[in-house]
C-alpha cells in the first residue's frame, strides 16, 4: 500500500524515526542493523518459529503465539524491503 508515492513501511519508519530518533535506544538499533540485509533476518524469523527452544522462550515472554507473530512480521518487512531494491 502506498500513500503519496511512499509504502506503509516507509511511512512507520519516518514515524519511528520522528517519535524515538533522538533516543538512545533507537540509535542503538539503527547501528547494530546497519548493513543487515533481508535474508538475515528472514532467517532469524524463521528461527524464531522454528527452534522449539526459542519458540517456547518467546511465547513465555510474549504469550503463545508471539513468536509466529514475530517470524511473519519479519517476513513481511524483509519482502517489503526486497521489493524496493
Amino acid at each position: 500500500m502506498t500513500a503519496h508515492g511512499r509504502t506503509e513501511y516507509e511511512q512507520y519508519a519516518e514515524e519511528a524515526r520522528r517519535k524515538w530518533g533522538d533516543t538512545q535506544a533507537y540509535r542503538e538499533f539503527s547501528e547494530k542493523t546497519k548493513g543487515r540485509t533481508p535474508e538475515i533476518f528472514l532467517g532469524l524469523g524463521q528461527m524464531y518459529e522454528a527452534d522449539s527452544r526459542m519458540k517456547e522462550n518467546i511465547d513465555k515472554a510474549g504469550g503463545k503465539g508471539t513468536a509466529e507473530f514475530a517470524e511473519r512480521v519479519i517476513r513481511c518487512y524483509a519482502e517489503a524491503y526486497q521489493e524496493k531494491r
